[in-house]
This record gives C-alpha cells, structure tokens and sequence, in this order.
C-alpha cells in the first residue's frame, strides 16, 4: 500500500475518534499492544488459534449481506452473554497507525464507521483476558487461556 492510501486512513482514524467517540477515547501507539497479544495469546501463524482460546465463539459472513450488523450483533452478544466491560485497546492490523484506547461500550458506536476501512480489527481488553476479533470473513471472541503470563 502506497503511503498516500495509509496516510488517509490514519487520518480517517484520527476523523472517525473526533467525530464519533467520547472524551474517553485517546488513540496510542499500537506497537506494544501488538506485542502483548503476540506473548499472551496462542498463534497459528500470523492469527490467534481461536481453537485454543477459552470458550470461544464465532460467525461467519462470507456471502452475507449487511455483514456490518452481523458484526455489530456479535459485538453486543458477546458484551452482553460473557458480562464483558472494562477498558479496551482496538486496532487494525494494516491500513491504520495507532490503536484506540476506550471504555467497552464506547466502542461499538464507531464499529460501523471503522469497518469502511478494510482491515482485520483486534478488541482485546486493557487486563488481556479477552480478545475479538472481525475479519473480512466473520468474527472470533475467547478468553485469553494465560492472561497474565
């Protein structure tokens, strides 16, 4: 990806927290982030082993239509099945630099928004015993098996 296309999505970032979010939110270096999740969570590659996750879930939405809401549904289920809330980091793995840093609930009113920029995005909790995760083929949530190892 040329630096133009990646600048514009930082700044579309940048755009979607000052638009959407709250006072709450503040966008931070995902570097450390990244690496935390790479020691804390089982890896199959370069994707976290869902299969190795505690009480994982998942949805698929190849094919889907409207697969935003599919997302935003799974999002409020997990929330709400698993008692789920805290503060968490989210970030995408390509097209944006830097990760948001926000209360739980916060989050889900910027999905729809951050999901026009095409990328996997990684919600893990700040306490890194959670972790979900939307792809371009569906959503995975588990809880971490060592959270803090």
């Amino acid at each position: 990806m040329n630096n133009c296309m990646a600048d514009a999505f930082e700044t579309d970032l940048q755009q979607i927290v000052y638009q959407y979010g709250s006072p709450d939110m503040e966008i931070i270096d995902e570097q450390d982030i990244i690496q935390l999740i790479q020691e804390r969570y089982p890896f199959y590659g370069t994707q976290i082993d869902y299969s190795k996750l505690i009480e994982p879930l998942q949805i698929d939405v190849i094919g889907e239509d409207g697969y935003y809401d599919l997302f935003v549904s799974f999002f409020d289920k997990v929330l709400k099945d698993r008692d789920l809330e805290g503060t968490i980091y989210c970030f995408g793995d390509t097209h944006t630099s830097g990760a948001i840093k926000c209360p739980l609930p916060d989050i889900r009113r910027l999905l729809p928004k951050l999901f026009d920029i095409p990328q996997f995005y990684y919600l893990v909790s700040t306490s890194w015993d959670w972790v979900i995760v939307f792809t371009f083929v569906g959503a995975n949530f588990g809880f971490c098996p060592n959270p803090n190892d």
